[in-house]
């Protein structure tokens, strides 16, 4: 019997422990709510004591020696490939090739009534602007015409 009672005085904690709010085990008292007071100076509050060397924590750059130059000199060779060496093919010239009024159909003919508007809006002069939609409105006309002839034809 004895033996154990030694076994339970040296396993006996020294200070008693509590069961806190944020269901942590602390040897401390229990930690008591202040009452809100108001709002807090910051002179008076730990963030004024605090050194901001500790917050700002800034890491080291264990970027090696070399990533620079090797970075570098892959972006030149990429640029002096395309750039300079890289011969043309049928990709790039339907790409870069032509206005874009060309690949959409009424585009043009609705780009201009539009700034026409503006014009008149503004009092500017739409005359060119009214020169260019007739001779649209007259390709238009001819495909037309070019396009029954055909079905007559067929």
């Amino acid at each position: 019997m004895s033996v154990l009672r030694s076994c339970c005085l040296l396993h006996r904690p020294s200070h008693r422990l509590t069961f806190l709010a944020t269901n942590r085990f602390s040897s401390h008292p229990v930690l008591r709510e202040s009452k809100d007071e108001g709002p807090v100076k910051f002179t008076n509050s730990a963030a004024y004591r605090q050194n901001p060397m500790f917050t700002a924590r800034v890491q080291a750059d264990d970027t090696p020696w070399y990533q620079f130059p090797v970075i570098t000199i892959s972006m030149f060779s990429f640029m002096i490939y395309f750039f300079m060496l890289r011969e043309e093919n049928d990709i790039d010239q339907g790409l870069g090739g032509g206005s874009l009024f060309d690949k959409i159909d009424g585009l043009e003919k609705a780009q201009i009534e539009v700034c026409i508007r503006y014009y008149e809006e503004h009092q500017m002069d739409p005359t060119a602007l009214k020169v260019r939609l007739a001779e649209i409105i007259e390709e238009e006309n001819l495909k037309a015409e070019k396009i029954k002839l055909m079905e007559a034809e067929t």
